[in-house]
């Protein structure tokens, strides 16, 4: 599949317009892939200035070399794919290599896009939620909080742990949280669909492996109450 064709497929999401607004800040996390290689890293946003350039950074230093921005071995003139996720949209957009800094540390300048394409991943709506909730990835047990729930899956945030690995996208995750008036937690099984985050926290969407109608039923009367602020 050509580069142009992967944009426009991302994700198997549906595309939901295109201009050149960019919400991008610092400490941002996006997805990075040169033009015509399959490797994709991540890399944190250091600063954008609107209409001209994005600098982008390793995520952080000290790992494994293969996952570094550098890993990708780009060049002025190159042109990047990135990707990344905002509000339940995934924002795409290719930019070219404008500098490269090695010192004193790796740095990427690029062009600030033209045209940003985007798209909803989220097919029904989600509710706003604060739920606390045990995590289990693999044999690493968490804490998290739920931020939005549909009977299809759920956004999770937890605590970036110093030297403790996040969890991986494509991997299973099993969330256990009680619900007001239940007898027994409910324990849910999912797989990891994205994760990104900062320095301190890290965001998750989970895709339940079978619909949770009965314990949306239960959350749906606090879901439903808007308090005044």
């Amino acid at each position: 599949m050509s580069d142009e064709a992967e944009m426009s497929q991302e994700d198997g999401a549906k595309a939901s317009g295109k201009s050149n607004d960019v919400p991008i800040a610092a400490r941002s996390i996006v997805n990075v892939q040169r033009a015509g290689c399959e490797m994709r890293i991540k890399a944190q946003v250091l600063g954008a200035v609107p209409g001209a350039y994005i600098v982008l950074r390793e995520v952080a230093s000290g790992g494994r070399a293969d996952h570094r921005l550098s890993a990708i071995s780009p060049r002025v003139g190159d042109t990047l794919l990135v990707r990344f996720l905002h509000d339940g949209v995934v924002f795409g957009f290719r930019a070219g290599v404008a500098r490269i800094v090695m010192e004193p540390e790796f740095l990427l300048f690029i062009s600030y896009p033209i045209r940003v394409e985007r798209f909803s991943v989220r097919q029904q709506r989600r509710w706003v939620c604060s739920v606390p909730c045990a995590i289990m990835s693999g044999d690493k047990a968490d804490h998290a909080l739920m931020t939005d729930v549909n009977e299809s899956g759920c956004g999770i945030v937890g605590k970036v742990q110093q030297d403790v690995a996040l969890p991986e996208v494509d991997h299973p995750l099993r969330i256990t949280l009680r619900t007001p008036g239940a007898d027994q937690p409910f324990t849910v099984e999912g797989m990891i669909r994205r994760i990104d985050g900062t320095e301190t926290v890290w965001q998750a969407g989970i895709a339940f492996d079978e619909a949770q109608q009965q314990m949306l039923e239960v959350l749906m009367p606090y879901l439903l109450i808007d308090a005044e602020r």
